[in-house]
């Protein structure tokens, strides 16, 4: 009985110390990256494989030496995922939390020491306006009563991003927008349309509903969207493709079919991520893809 304490005792200490370690994911077959303690990505991939995988499938078929800026780019899983499967690429990532930060920079070298020709670079910033006080970037969305000049936090519009990576890689335009902050990607949407309407980028972001506000600006930047002829794929949370649509009230009505307000229960599917793409090259990108619902 004494041996059986003695080893349970010793089980929970091991557990204990491995509650706080970093994690080692495996984002591709052979690929490592660290995660800080208590991150799900594995688990959530154990139980949806599909789970944050598109981006490298998309990756996959962009011409080499395409800017792709990673705006929420938080341990850099998502970076990690699209360099493995398309090595000639051009990363500006974009990360204002400085905890999130440090575990991207680690993983950058686990890019850099890879097969990987093109170049990465790190900006730490937050991304869009400050006009309504919210600083978005990465897992995290902190809200400040001051303006940006008083708080002294560095804002950076969509625009000002991709004159930046474009002075930076000295290459062709931005070919791809990433964009998961969290409930605020309208916001870094808002930021860039000048910029989109003028170099027309693939966009894929999250639209997470969590606000009254949310849920018109997301409506809104669609509709804008579709304004400078775009068409629109979504995928379930899980990562399963759904359908493809041209009209920009077909999405809205599914992000207020996520919008946990009033009384309705809540939605089983509780965002949907969004691909924006110019809606002459749509088709022949989903046959490259092989996606159908």
């Amino acid at each position: 009985m004494k041996l059986k304490m003695i080893l349970a005792r010793v089980k929970s200490i091991f557990s204990s110390m491995l509650f706080f370690m970093d994690r080692k994911i495996e984002v591709k077959e052979g690929l490592i990256i660290l995660a800080p303690p208590g991150h799900r990505l594995k688990e959530y991939r154990e139980v949806h494989p599909q789970y944050d995988q598109f981006l490298g499938e998309l990756a996959a078929v962009l011409p080499p030496q395409s800017i792709v800026i990673d705006i929420g780019a938080n341990i850099g899983d998502s970076l990690t995922l699209m360099a493995a499967c398309n090595p000639n690429l051009n990363f500006l990532c974009v990360e204002p939390d400085p905890f999130f930060l440090n575990y991207l920079k680690k993983n950058m070298q686990t890019v850099l020491n890879s097969e990987f020709t093109g170049e990465v670079e790190v900006l730490q910033s937050f991304a869009g306006s400050p006009k309504s006080g919210s600083l978005v970037g990465g897992a995290t969305t902190k809200v400040f009563k001051t303006s940006d000049a008083s708080s002294g936090h560095v804002f950076s519009s969509l625009g000002e991003l991709a004159d930046l990576a474009q002075e930076k890689f000295k290459s062709q335009n931005v070919k791809l927008v990433k964009i998961d902050v969290d409930g605020y990607d309208w916001e870094v949407l808002d930021s860039g349309m000048d910029f989109i309407a003028k170099d027309t980028p693939i966009i894929f972001f999250e639209a997470m509903v969590i606000h009254s506000a949310g849920l018109d600006g997301l409506i809104g930047a669609v509709r804008r969207l579709q304004e400078l002829n775009y068409s629109f794929a979504l995928f379930d949370n899980f990562g399963n493709f759904v359908f493809e649509t041209n009209i920009h009230t077909t999405v809205s009505q599914l992000f207020s079919y996520t919008f946990p307000g009033g009384a309705k229960p809540p939605s089983p599917i509780p965002y949907f991520d969004v691909l924006a793409v110019p809606s002459v090259e749509m088709a022949s990108l989903l046959r490259n893809l092989n996606l159908t619902p």
